[in-house]
């Protein structure tokens, strides 16, 4: 985890070109980077648009920005508010020192390069004149080295009872801090070094679920061997036999909070479903990675991000060079069919690919009743692979007469009548239709009595199944592709806002003896349910996925480490959901964080209460969009991706 940590050498020194410059520069998205370049001399990225810039948070005063860059031309360097300074490069790495006027106060800043084609090694923000430029050398073997006076940040949420184990050495002396947004600073340790190494195992006494700055501090040269952070209990799941086949159910248009698990037990009834979380691994905060149809497909499809598949856009179309999971598995010789009820999956734009069978259904009631005839009919010496989208819950909300009054309650009397139709959210959009109080619960209501009507055919359709035998061997997922708003964010239904009524999944594996019967807290996204697919069947990976398997995860057999889901919304929209919290992010660099345990509707930004739970969800949004695939995520390592030029327009 050495390229996670911010190094301060007598000032915030940064890697460009390296992992280590993205938590500066969210990713080197919109931020005018380039190429990452590696030689056998250094890493460096390369200026691509007319300004690349970082954003960076200094602890102490700066007073001189220093630069080791080469080019053809000249390189502008803007800091903060101040005048922009112009600089003569060479063909080679030189070293620019540039003295500020006056300091740079403690706080937010941006620093801004300008030179087009110009190569950046690194910028060190340094807290004294004509101070020697430190080494960038972070880790040898197993051990953090620390040359001089500098000092190591981590962010992370540690599990409750962990303990920080490791070995030191050196001369001078050594510290380690721990900090927690609204706590006291903790200096667990602080002792001078010897030369010989000395172990450590020293508690961390935090608050748990909470995000941690964890600061490893040397006067003099100090070395820590093997340091890690060590839960207080190792757990372990007994794993059966894995499934043969799989069904995966998506629900379009599904909120996650109809149901008990995502809702903190305020579900509206729906029995089918939670019956199935009673003998399921279910998912508390699972996430789509965007917030309508087509995009979020694609990646549960691909196990790719929507910046990696490209189908995000209305007339997008899933290219043929993408292989996706019914491909991959009609290939391995499964039976593939697929039914499904919202075109904006189907053939016009690429998701046509690698079924056996593809076809267009209506409601759930003959959606379900297709299911079942395609099982009856298939070819019973190959395994299967049955993906059912519905759509009920979709707009346009028409319901048997009295489901929505059993629901509401009293008569309801208003604009709104027994229907919602598409017109109306659009008129409500618009600003065009306004709605009362009531008229907001009477259309929630249409809209529940949908979910519960699907529920009930829900209901049948596994009935159905079990006495068919097919649930003996045959994982059955459940999921949707995004939900649908009710104002929350100021919009109604999908497709508008970073709100977490559109994100949230009700995510849930059933089979009983492989995937255990618990509720899973961390954060995960649908880019890993292929993945988690493809192993649970017990087939070859498919090597282009960007997800990893939730196996591991699910049977408890590895910490829960920095999870997160990158979401991805409206042109120049990110979010990032970490532990509890959730940063919200525009191309104008606006920022929104919001504390999920406490303000789930999304009400309160606690950017300023919060300033190390930014930093992690500032970190770790950085690593996902500039590495997108998970195993290569954490590699202390240049990554030689070539920058699209629509991500860096956008």
């Amino acid at each position: 985890e050495a390229g996670r940590a911010e190094l301060d050498a007598g000032g915030l020194l940064i890697d460009i070109g390296s992992l280590d410059m993205h938590k500066y520069s969210r990713g080197a998205w919109l931020s005018g980077w380039g190429r990452n370049l590696r030689s056998d001399e250094t890493t460096s990225a390369r200026i691509e648009a007319s300004e690349a810039w970082i954003d960076v948070v200094v602890e102490k005063p700066v007073v001189e920005v220093v630069v080791r860059s080469k080019g053809k031309g000249r390189l502008g360097v803007a800091v903060g508010r101040g005048g922009a300074r112009s600089l003569a490069q060479s063909a080679d790495f030189a070293v620019h020192r540039i003295e500020l006027p006056k300091p740079l106060p403690p706080g937010r800043h941006r620093i801004a390069l300008s030179g087009r084609g110009s190569q950046i090694d690194w910028i060190w923000l340094s807290e004294a004149v004509e101070a020697h430029p430190p080494s960038l050398v972070r880790v040898v073997d197993d051990t953090l080295v620390a040359q001089g006076s500098r000092s190591y940040r981590y962010y992370l949420i540690p599990e409750a009872g962990s303990a920080l184990h490791l070995e030191a050495k050196g001369e001078g002396s050594f510290s380690i801090v721990v900090e927690q947004d609204g706590q006291a600073p903790q200096t667990i340790v602080k002792q001078a070094l010897s030369p010989n190494w000395s172990s450590h195992q020293l508690p961390l006494k935090v608050v748990a679920g909470e995000p941690v700055r964890l600061t490893f501090s040397a006067e003099g040269n100090a070395s820590w061997r093997r340091p890690a952070l060590v839960r207080a209990k190792a757990r372990a799941q007994a794993i059966g036999k894995g499934p043969a086949n799989v069904i995966v159910l998506l629900i379009d248009t599904q909120r996650a909070d109809s149901f008990s698990v995502v809702s903190g037990g305020k579900g509206i009834g729906a029995a089918a479903y939670e019956s199935l979380v009673a003998s399921s691994t279910s998912f508390a905060n699972a996430y789509n990675n965007e917030n309508w149809t087509k995009p979020s497909i694609a990646t549960i499809d691909t196990g790719l991000y929507p910046t990696s598949h490209l189908a995000r856009w209305r007339k997008d179309r899933c290219s043929s060079d993408l292989v996706f999971l019914s491909e991959h598995l009609q290939a391995q010789g499964f039976a593939t069919a697929a039914l499904v009820a919202n075109m904006s999956a189907g053939p016009k734009f690429g998701f046509d690919q690698g079924w056996d069978l593809f076809e267009k259904t209506d409601n759930a009631e003959l959606t379900f009743a297709r299911a079942l005839k395609w099982l009856d009919k298939r070819d019973k010496d190959k395994r299967f692979f049955l993906y059912v989208q519905t759509i009920d819950p979709h707009v346009p909300f028409v319901v048997p007469q009295g489901a929505a009054e059993k629901l509401y309650g009293a008569g309801y009397q208003g604009p709104l009548g027994s229907s919602f139709e598409q017109s109306e959210e659009d008129a409500l959009n618009a600003g065009t239709l306004k709605l009362s109080d009531k008229d907001k619960r009477w259309l929630k209501a249409l809209y529940d009595a949908e979910v519960l009507y699907h529920d009930e055919q829900l209901g049948l359709f596994l009935s159905a199944l079990r006495e068919r035998g097919t649930l003996d061997d045959t994982a059955f997922v459940v999921l949707n592709d995004h939900g649908e708003e009710f104002g929350e964010q100021g919009r109604w239904g999908h497709g508008w806002t970073m709100g977490d009524a559109l994100f949230r999944s009700p995510l849930l594996m059933h089979f009983p003896g492989y995937f255990p019967v618990r509720v899973v807290g961390e954060v995960v996204e649908h880019l890993d349910v292929a993945p988690t697919i493809i192993e649970s069947l017990g087939v070859a990976p498919l090597a282009s996925v960007e997800g990893q398997s939730l196996l591991p995860l699910m049977h408890a057999s590895e910490a829960a480490g920095l999870r997160s889901a990158l979401l991805f919304g409206r042109p120049k929209q990110r979010a990032l959901r970490v532990g509890n919290y959730k940063l919200v992010l525009q191309a104008n660099r606006t920022q929104q964080l919001f504390d999920l345990a406490t303000d789930p509707g999304e009400k309160v930004n606690v950017i300023d209460e919060h300033p190390i739970a930014l930093r992690l969800c500032e970190l770790a949004l950085g690593e996902a969009i500039a590495n997108p695939k998970k195993s290569e995520r954490l590699r202390d390592q240049s990554t030689p991706i070539k920058i699209r030029p629509e991500f860096i327009k956008e």
